[in-house]
């Protein structure tokens, strides 16, 4: 049975031959510590950024725990971006100290993150969630050694998918389905494969090197 690695979803639902991230926010009032998970605090709902990052520590040393976020920069929606900036850099920090990668939101704020990325110098990875941009950006991006995560819109767009991924060192990729269902991975995969049947190996080797599971 083939295995499908969906590195970031907010759907509870399991699967046998697919081995999810499930996405908490600190806040979530159910955190489903017994299959692998990120979590961290959303650039939409900072609330008291003190009192967050302490939860968000308090989950730190769970086995299962395979990555910090996702967190970032939201230029249309999130709070105030001096605040924003200073809850990122929490954590990276946190990144940083646990050896943990780093799932990134990022809307309208690619020049900031490039800025933090210099700026800060991480050894952790960084991975861009649900990257819908130009090949243009992802070349950049992946320049300064940030990866991209690829979702469903580009189930609409196969054209467009085969032009960003060739623009995305096979180091750098991974596939997600945020919002959508699970079992979307499968059609990510699926697309991916006629464009370049080595992706399945590819993802599935990065997923395993980042994320340890």
């Amino acid at each position: 049975m083939s295995t499908y690695y969906n590195i970031h979803t907010h759907q509870a639902k399991k699967a046998p031959e697919i081995i999810s991230v499930t996405s908490y926010s600190v806040d979530d009032k159910q955190i489903n510590t017994e299959s692998y998970f990120s979590i961290g605090i959303h650039p939409w709902f900072i609330k008291d950024p003190e009192s967050q990052l302490d939860k968000l520590k308090s989950y730190l040393n769970y086995p299962n725990l395979v990555a910090i976020g996702e967190c970032g920069l939201d230029m249309l929606e999130g709070n105030d971006l001096e605040k924003q900036i200073m809850v990122f850099k929490g954590q990276v920090e946190l990144s940083e100290l646990h050896q943990k990668p780093l799932i990134i939101h990022c809307v309208k704020g690619y020049h900031i993150l490039l800025e933090l990325k210099k700026e800060l110098n991480p050894e952790q990875p960084w991975i861009v969630h649900g990257f819908n941009g130009k090949p243009e950006l992802a070349i950049q991006l992946t320049q300064q050694n940030i990866s991209l995560s690829l979702g469903i819109s580009w189930l609409k767009k196969p054209d467009h998918f085969n032009k960003l991924s060739e623009s995305i060192p096979e180091q750098r990729i991974f596939f997600e389905t945020d919002e959508a269902p699970v079992d979307d991975i499968k059609k990510i995969y699926s697309l991916a494969a006629t464009f370049n049947p080595g992706l399945y190996d590819i993802i599935n080797h990065n997923v395993k090197k980042v994320f340890k599971i």
